[in-house]
């Protein structure tokens, strides 16, 4: 950004109004800003996660408003939900305060008020970048001037909150450790508290604290953590070992490992699961998952779903704020049986795919996968690499032309599962009729499409921390592998494809015995045809010769109108023994 762009960040009369991208609402902003707003959707992923977290009578804290997006976010978004804002630098206090007016809102408590661990009057420092100003200086604008500002702890000023569902976003220039030291009895208390963190290396420097230890504390106040990665729309949840590595979860964009948004969930709340999708179409089996998705957030779930390609479901779940990865994948059966060869080729280049994104797929660290159809089982492969739980959601029924022998199919999906769900009692007794297991739960046919959402979402929480049952599976599929087998990719693949081989060739047995059938009955067609050409030409063949004979016995012979009749039945005969064009050659002949 260029100088001469800072100058005028604290005159009012150089205020610029704007509609941010994708949003509803306007906001003043200095002409250094304008840039952020309308040219990028500004924290595009963050602002869609917040508001699909949002639902009913909440209150919002937001902790260094600057100008006051996301209290407009949210405020315009949510009219009866709280909202309590804290800007502390007074030029950025009083534009907050008009653009609040500006949309009309009713429902926002503005505080010119510094958020820190206790209170008392500090030094901040006012950057030419307005929403740079912090108590700390910054590498990437110059410090104007220093003024006193007042601070307070939120656990003294929240005391006579009433406890709702909270929702917290702070940006503080490298503050944020502090401010959490000032809420520790808050956060402690309430039950449900979500916060956002804008996690910045650097500035945390500047406050003497390194990242990794930060990210510590905030885990050690009872959160799950979750890196946001706004630019490829994706949520990374940190494990405790990841902590150190955390500049393999910054985003690589323009602004290369600066800053991301961290979302914080308490751990006894937080869920992650990772969907697989058949299709990335909208039809029936689609749709259901879609809402499936919108239902997670009102129960604190991270939703992130796998697709086989580009299509108009990735634009549905983005906006029900779940993150999205695209695998090229095929289904292992299709509407008839294919070529060996194209079989082989579609298994293997779909399951290589899958395990060359396993390393973004350990990122997304889910605690539970979820297959979403009987017609894929890359959502299984991945849970068994990944070492997680996974449910299969199993709505059709039927043997299709499978790819491998159906019952081997339905021996991967029973072994592979830590639940297999099924939409009726239809479908259980046709594919798991004689299987008598405790894993296999039917959703009740009569359940509205909600009820069976919140029960499959209650059964996903429960199976949050067990492993995956997949140890046997490989042996189903005819290899005898095990665990420390697999330890690369190469021979994960070699194994796998030694496997698929084998049922490759029964299936190629099968196709001849088929296609042998096929062959006998096109024999037999052939034949009927030919005995129905036979019975069709006898017919006027028997009429000729029987006219033939009233002929001769009416008409003598060497008349005239004998020879005519006899000319008449050899010319009909020509043309039922040798066709039409014969009749005709020989006919010009006699001409």
């Amino acid at each position: 950004m260029a100088r001469e762009e800072f100058e005028h960040g604290y005159d009012p009369e150089e205020l610029h109004l704007i509609t941010p991208r994708k949003r509803d609402f306007k906001m003043l902003v200095s002409p250094g800003h304008a840039g952020w707003y309308c040219e990028n959707a500004y924290e595009d992923f963050t602002s869609d996660l917040l508001l699909n977290f949002f639902k009913g009578n909440m209150l919002f804290i937001d902790i260094g408003a600057s100008y006051g997006y996301y209290t407009l976010l949210v405020g315009t978004k949510h009219p009866d939900c709280k909202i309590i804002a804290f800007e502390p630098v007074p030029e950025s206090f009083e534009i907050l305060k008009r653009n609040v007016a500006l949309n009309q809102m009713r429902n926002a408590e503005l505080h010119a008020l510094a958020v820190s661990d206790k209170d008392e009057v500090r030094k901040l420092k006012v950057t030419e970048l307005s929403s740079q100003s912090g108590f700390y200086e910054q590498r990437v604008a110059k410090t104007l001037k220093e003024i006193e500002v007042r601070t307070v702890h939120l656990d003294r000023f929240l005391e006579k909150t009433p406890k709702v569902p909270t929702i917290i976003k702070i940006d503080a220039e490298g503050h944020e450790p502090y401010i959490l030291q000032g809420m520790k009895k808050f956060l402690r208390d309430a039950e449900d508290v979500k916060l956002f963190i804008e996690f910045n290396p650097d500035c945390l420097r500047n406050a003497g604290y390194e990242p990794t230890q930060f990210l510590e504390e905030v885990c050690q106040f009872g959160f799950d953590l979750y890196v946001i990665d706004d630019d490829r729309r994706m949520t990374y949840k940190l494990g405790q070992g990841d902590f150190g590595r955390w500049t393999d979860y910054l985003p690589d964009g323009e602004f290369q490992k600066t800053y991301a948004n961290i979302l914080c969930i308490k751990k006894q709340e937080s869920l992650s699961v990772l969907f697989f999708s058949h299709s990335s179409q909208l039809t029936g089996q689609e749709r259901s998952l879609l809402e499936l998705t919108k239902q997670a957030a009102d129960n604190n779930i991270v939703c992130s779903v796998v697709l086989p390609s580009e299509g108009p479901l990735r634009g549905k779940l983005d906006e029900a704020g779940a993150s999205t990865l695209v695998i090229g994948y095929h289904w292992w059966c299709d509407s008839a049986l294919l070529p060996d060869e194209e079989i082989k080729s579609r298994l293997s280049s779909s399951f290589e795919n899958a395990v060359n994104k396993l390393g973004e797929l350990s990122k997304i660290n889910p605690d539970v996968v979820y297959t979403n159809t009987l017609v894929i089982p890359w959502g299984a492969v991945a849970a068994f690499f990944l070492g997680k739980p996974h449910v299969w959601f199993i709505h059709e029924f039927g043997e299709f032309e499978f790819h491998l022998p159906f019952q081997t199919v339905l021996k991967v999906i029973k072994n592979s599962s830590s639940r297999i769900l099924v939409n009726s009692d239809a479908v259980r007794n046709t594919l798991f009729k004689t299987t008598r297991s405790k894993n296999i739960l039917t959703l009740g046919d009569d359940s509205a499409e909600e009820k069976m959402g919140a029960e499959v979402l209650e059964l996903l929480r429960k199976l949050k921390g067990t492993v995956n049952p997949w140890q046997d599976a490989f042996s189903q599929l005819g290899a005898q592998a095990t665990l420390t087998d697999l330890q690369t990719k190469d021979s994960r693949i070699a194994k796998l494809s030694n496997t698929l081989d084998t049922h490759i060739k029964d299936a190629k047995i099968k196709l001849q015995e088929k296609t042998a059938h096929i062959a006998k009955l096109e024999t037999s067609l052939h034949e009927l045809q030919y005995q129905m050409q036979q019975i069709q030409q006898g017919i006027p063949m028997q009429l000729v010769t029987r006219y033939q004979r009233i002929v001769e016995r009416l008409l003598g012979q060497g008349t005239r109108r004998r020879r005519c009749y006899e000319l008449m039945l050899t010319g009909i005969r020509v043309i039922l023994n040798e066709g039409w064009r014969s009749f005709w050659n020989k006919f010009r002949q006699r001409l």
